[in-house]
């Protein structure tokens, strides 16, 4: 049983010889660079687990961009093993089974979780720039802890229930997954894209140049790659949902996701780097750099 949402797993017994020789050749190419993109950001989010999980002092925004980065490990985690495993399996042996379907689900689960944590990192940074009294005195510090803990619990909901329904057979009739792109195309994506833009055009033309803190220009820079290779991801998906005829549409997107999830760190080693001359800094001490300016953010004031 194959939902409209397992990302196209199909045999390719249909195909003549140099036909398929071609289309795998292709496919193992954007596979390889997928998994070198994966492989770079497990890394790299690795390095951000640690230093914000262990070595640096935490604050509440920081609790949005632990979760994040989780969710980013997690998907680039899957999107490896799937591309490595699952692909080999599915050529050699064409099939689509339970284990499978726990991959792709866990899958949508860590992409759905960063697009909800990007959208709430938006409004919470628009909300301080703007509002930036109400932000430092009225803003409940426990309120990014109970956010995340709700997506959390809400989203392993969705993906428990989807995989009952495909192990009883009735995900035929009922597709959870079709709700979740729902609620990121039509929710998520227009409200980041609408506090991003905010924020960007904020940042360029309203604030004073010593007001744009390293902190605000990474979070904004993440939000703005994020929403491009969001916007391609969700294409994709819809594309592969209304069986558009398309070749790689599949690689393309794990491409594109994996993309998304891998960039974060970079944001941070070169912004935290701006205009300091201390080339052997290490990681630890840029992010700790950055982040000292989340309580000078709360005192922004704006310019009318």
């Amino acid at each position: 049983m194959e939902n409209k949402f397992s990302f196209g797993f199909q045999p390719y017994d249909d195909l003549p010889f140099s036909e398929l020789y071609k289309y795998l050749g292709d496919s193992v190419m954007i596979d390889i660079c997928t998994i070198f993109v994966c492989i770079f950001g497990l890394v790299a989010n690795g390095i951000i687990l640690r230093l914000l999980g262990f070595c640096t002092k935490r604050n509440p925004f920081t609790t949005y961009i632990l979760n994040l980065t989780v969710s980013d490990f997690g998907f680039l985690l899957f999107l490896l093993h799937i591309n490595i495993f699952v692909r080999i399996r599915n050529v050699l042996m064409p099939s689509y089974d339970l284990y499978t379907d726990i991959l792709l689900n866990l899958l949508l689960l860590t992409h759905s979780s960063c697009q909800f944590l990007l959208t709430f990192i938006s409004i919470d940074r628009c909300v301080a720039v703007f509002f930036p009294d109400w932000y430092c005195c009225h803003r409940s510090p426990n309120l990014p802890t109970a956010l995340c803990a709700f997506i959390w619990v809400l989203l392993f909901l969705l993906c428990g229930i989807q995989l009952i329904l495909f192990f009883t057979g009735a995900d035929e009739y009922f597709d959870l997954t079709v709700y979740q792109y729902f609620v990121i195309a039509c929710i998520c994506l227009p409200l980041m894209t609408i506090a991003t833009l905010t924020l960007f055009i904020k940042v360029s033309f309203k604030l004073q140049r010593h007001q744009r803190g390293k902190l605000l220009i990474v979070i904004l820079l993440i939000l703005l790659f994020s929403l491009l290779f969001s916007f391609l991801t969700n294409a994709l998906s819809i594309a592969i949902y209304f069986n558009v005829v398309f070749d790689h549409l599949l690689d393309y997107m794990f491409l594109c996701g994996s993309l998304k999830s891998s960039i974060n760190l970079l944001f941070f080693l070169l912004v935290g780097r701006w205009k300091v001359h201390r080339f052997q800094e290490n990681a630890k001490v840029i992010l700790q750099r950055v982040f000292k300016e989340e309580e000078p953010q709360h005192t922004i004031q704006t310019e009318l």
